[in-house]
């Protein structure tokens, strides 16, 4: 994943762990072969739905150069449009 983009999700991440659906995000990033079995399952280990998504955004720098394209699409695919808009814009916008 390129710089650019991890600063925007280290920018958003507590804004993406408090209103993202991780459960549902995981199951299209494992359907979409971006998490193998062993992620998806060390993710929903996790006790409460923040840990799940910070958990998820601790593992996506390290998935390939697609993770973060992939990972906008699990979004858009899950219902999270504005916070797909807002991580694709790259803008820091109000959300921190």
């Amino acid at each position: 994943m390129e710089e650019t983009k991890r600063v925007v999700l280290r920018k958003h991440r507590m804004h993406i762990s408090r209103t993202m659906n991780p459960r549902k995000v995981v199951e299209v990033l494992y359907s979409r072969d971006l998490l193998d079995a062993d992620d998806r399952e060390v993710i929903l280990a996790e006790t409460t739905t923040q840990r799940k998504a910070l958990k998820l955004l601790d593992m996506l720098p390290w998935k390939g150069p697609d993770a973060f394209d992939v990972f906008l699409q699990a979004l858009y695919h899950c219902g999270h449009v504005f916070l797909a808009n807002t991580l694709q814009s790259g803008s820091p916008g109000t959300i921190t």
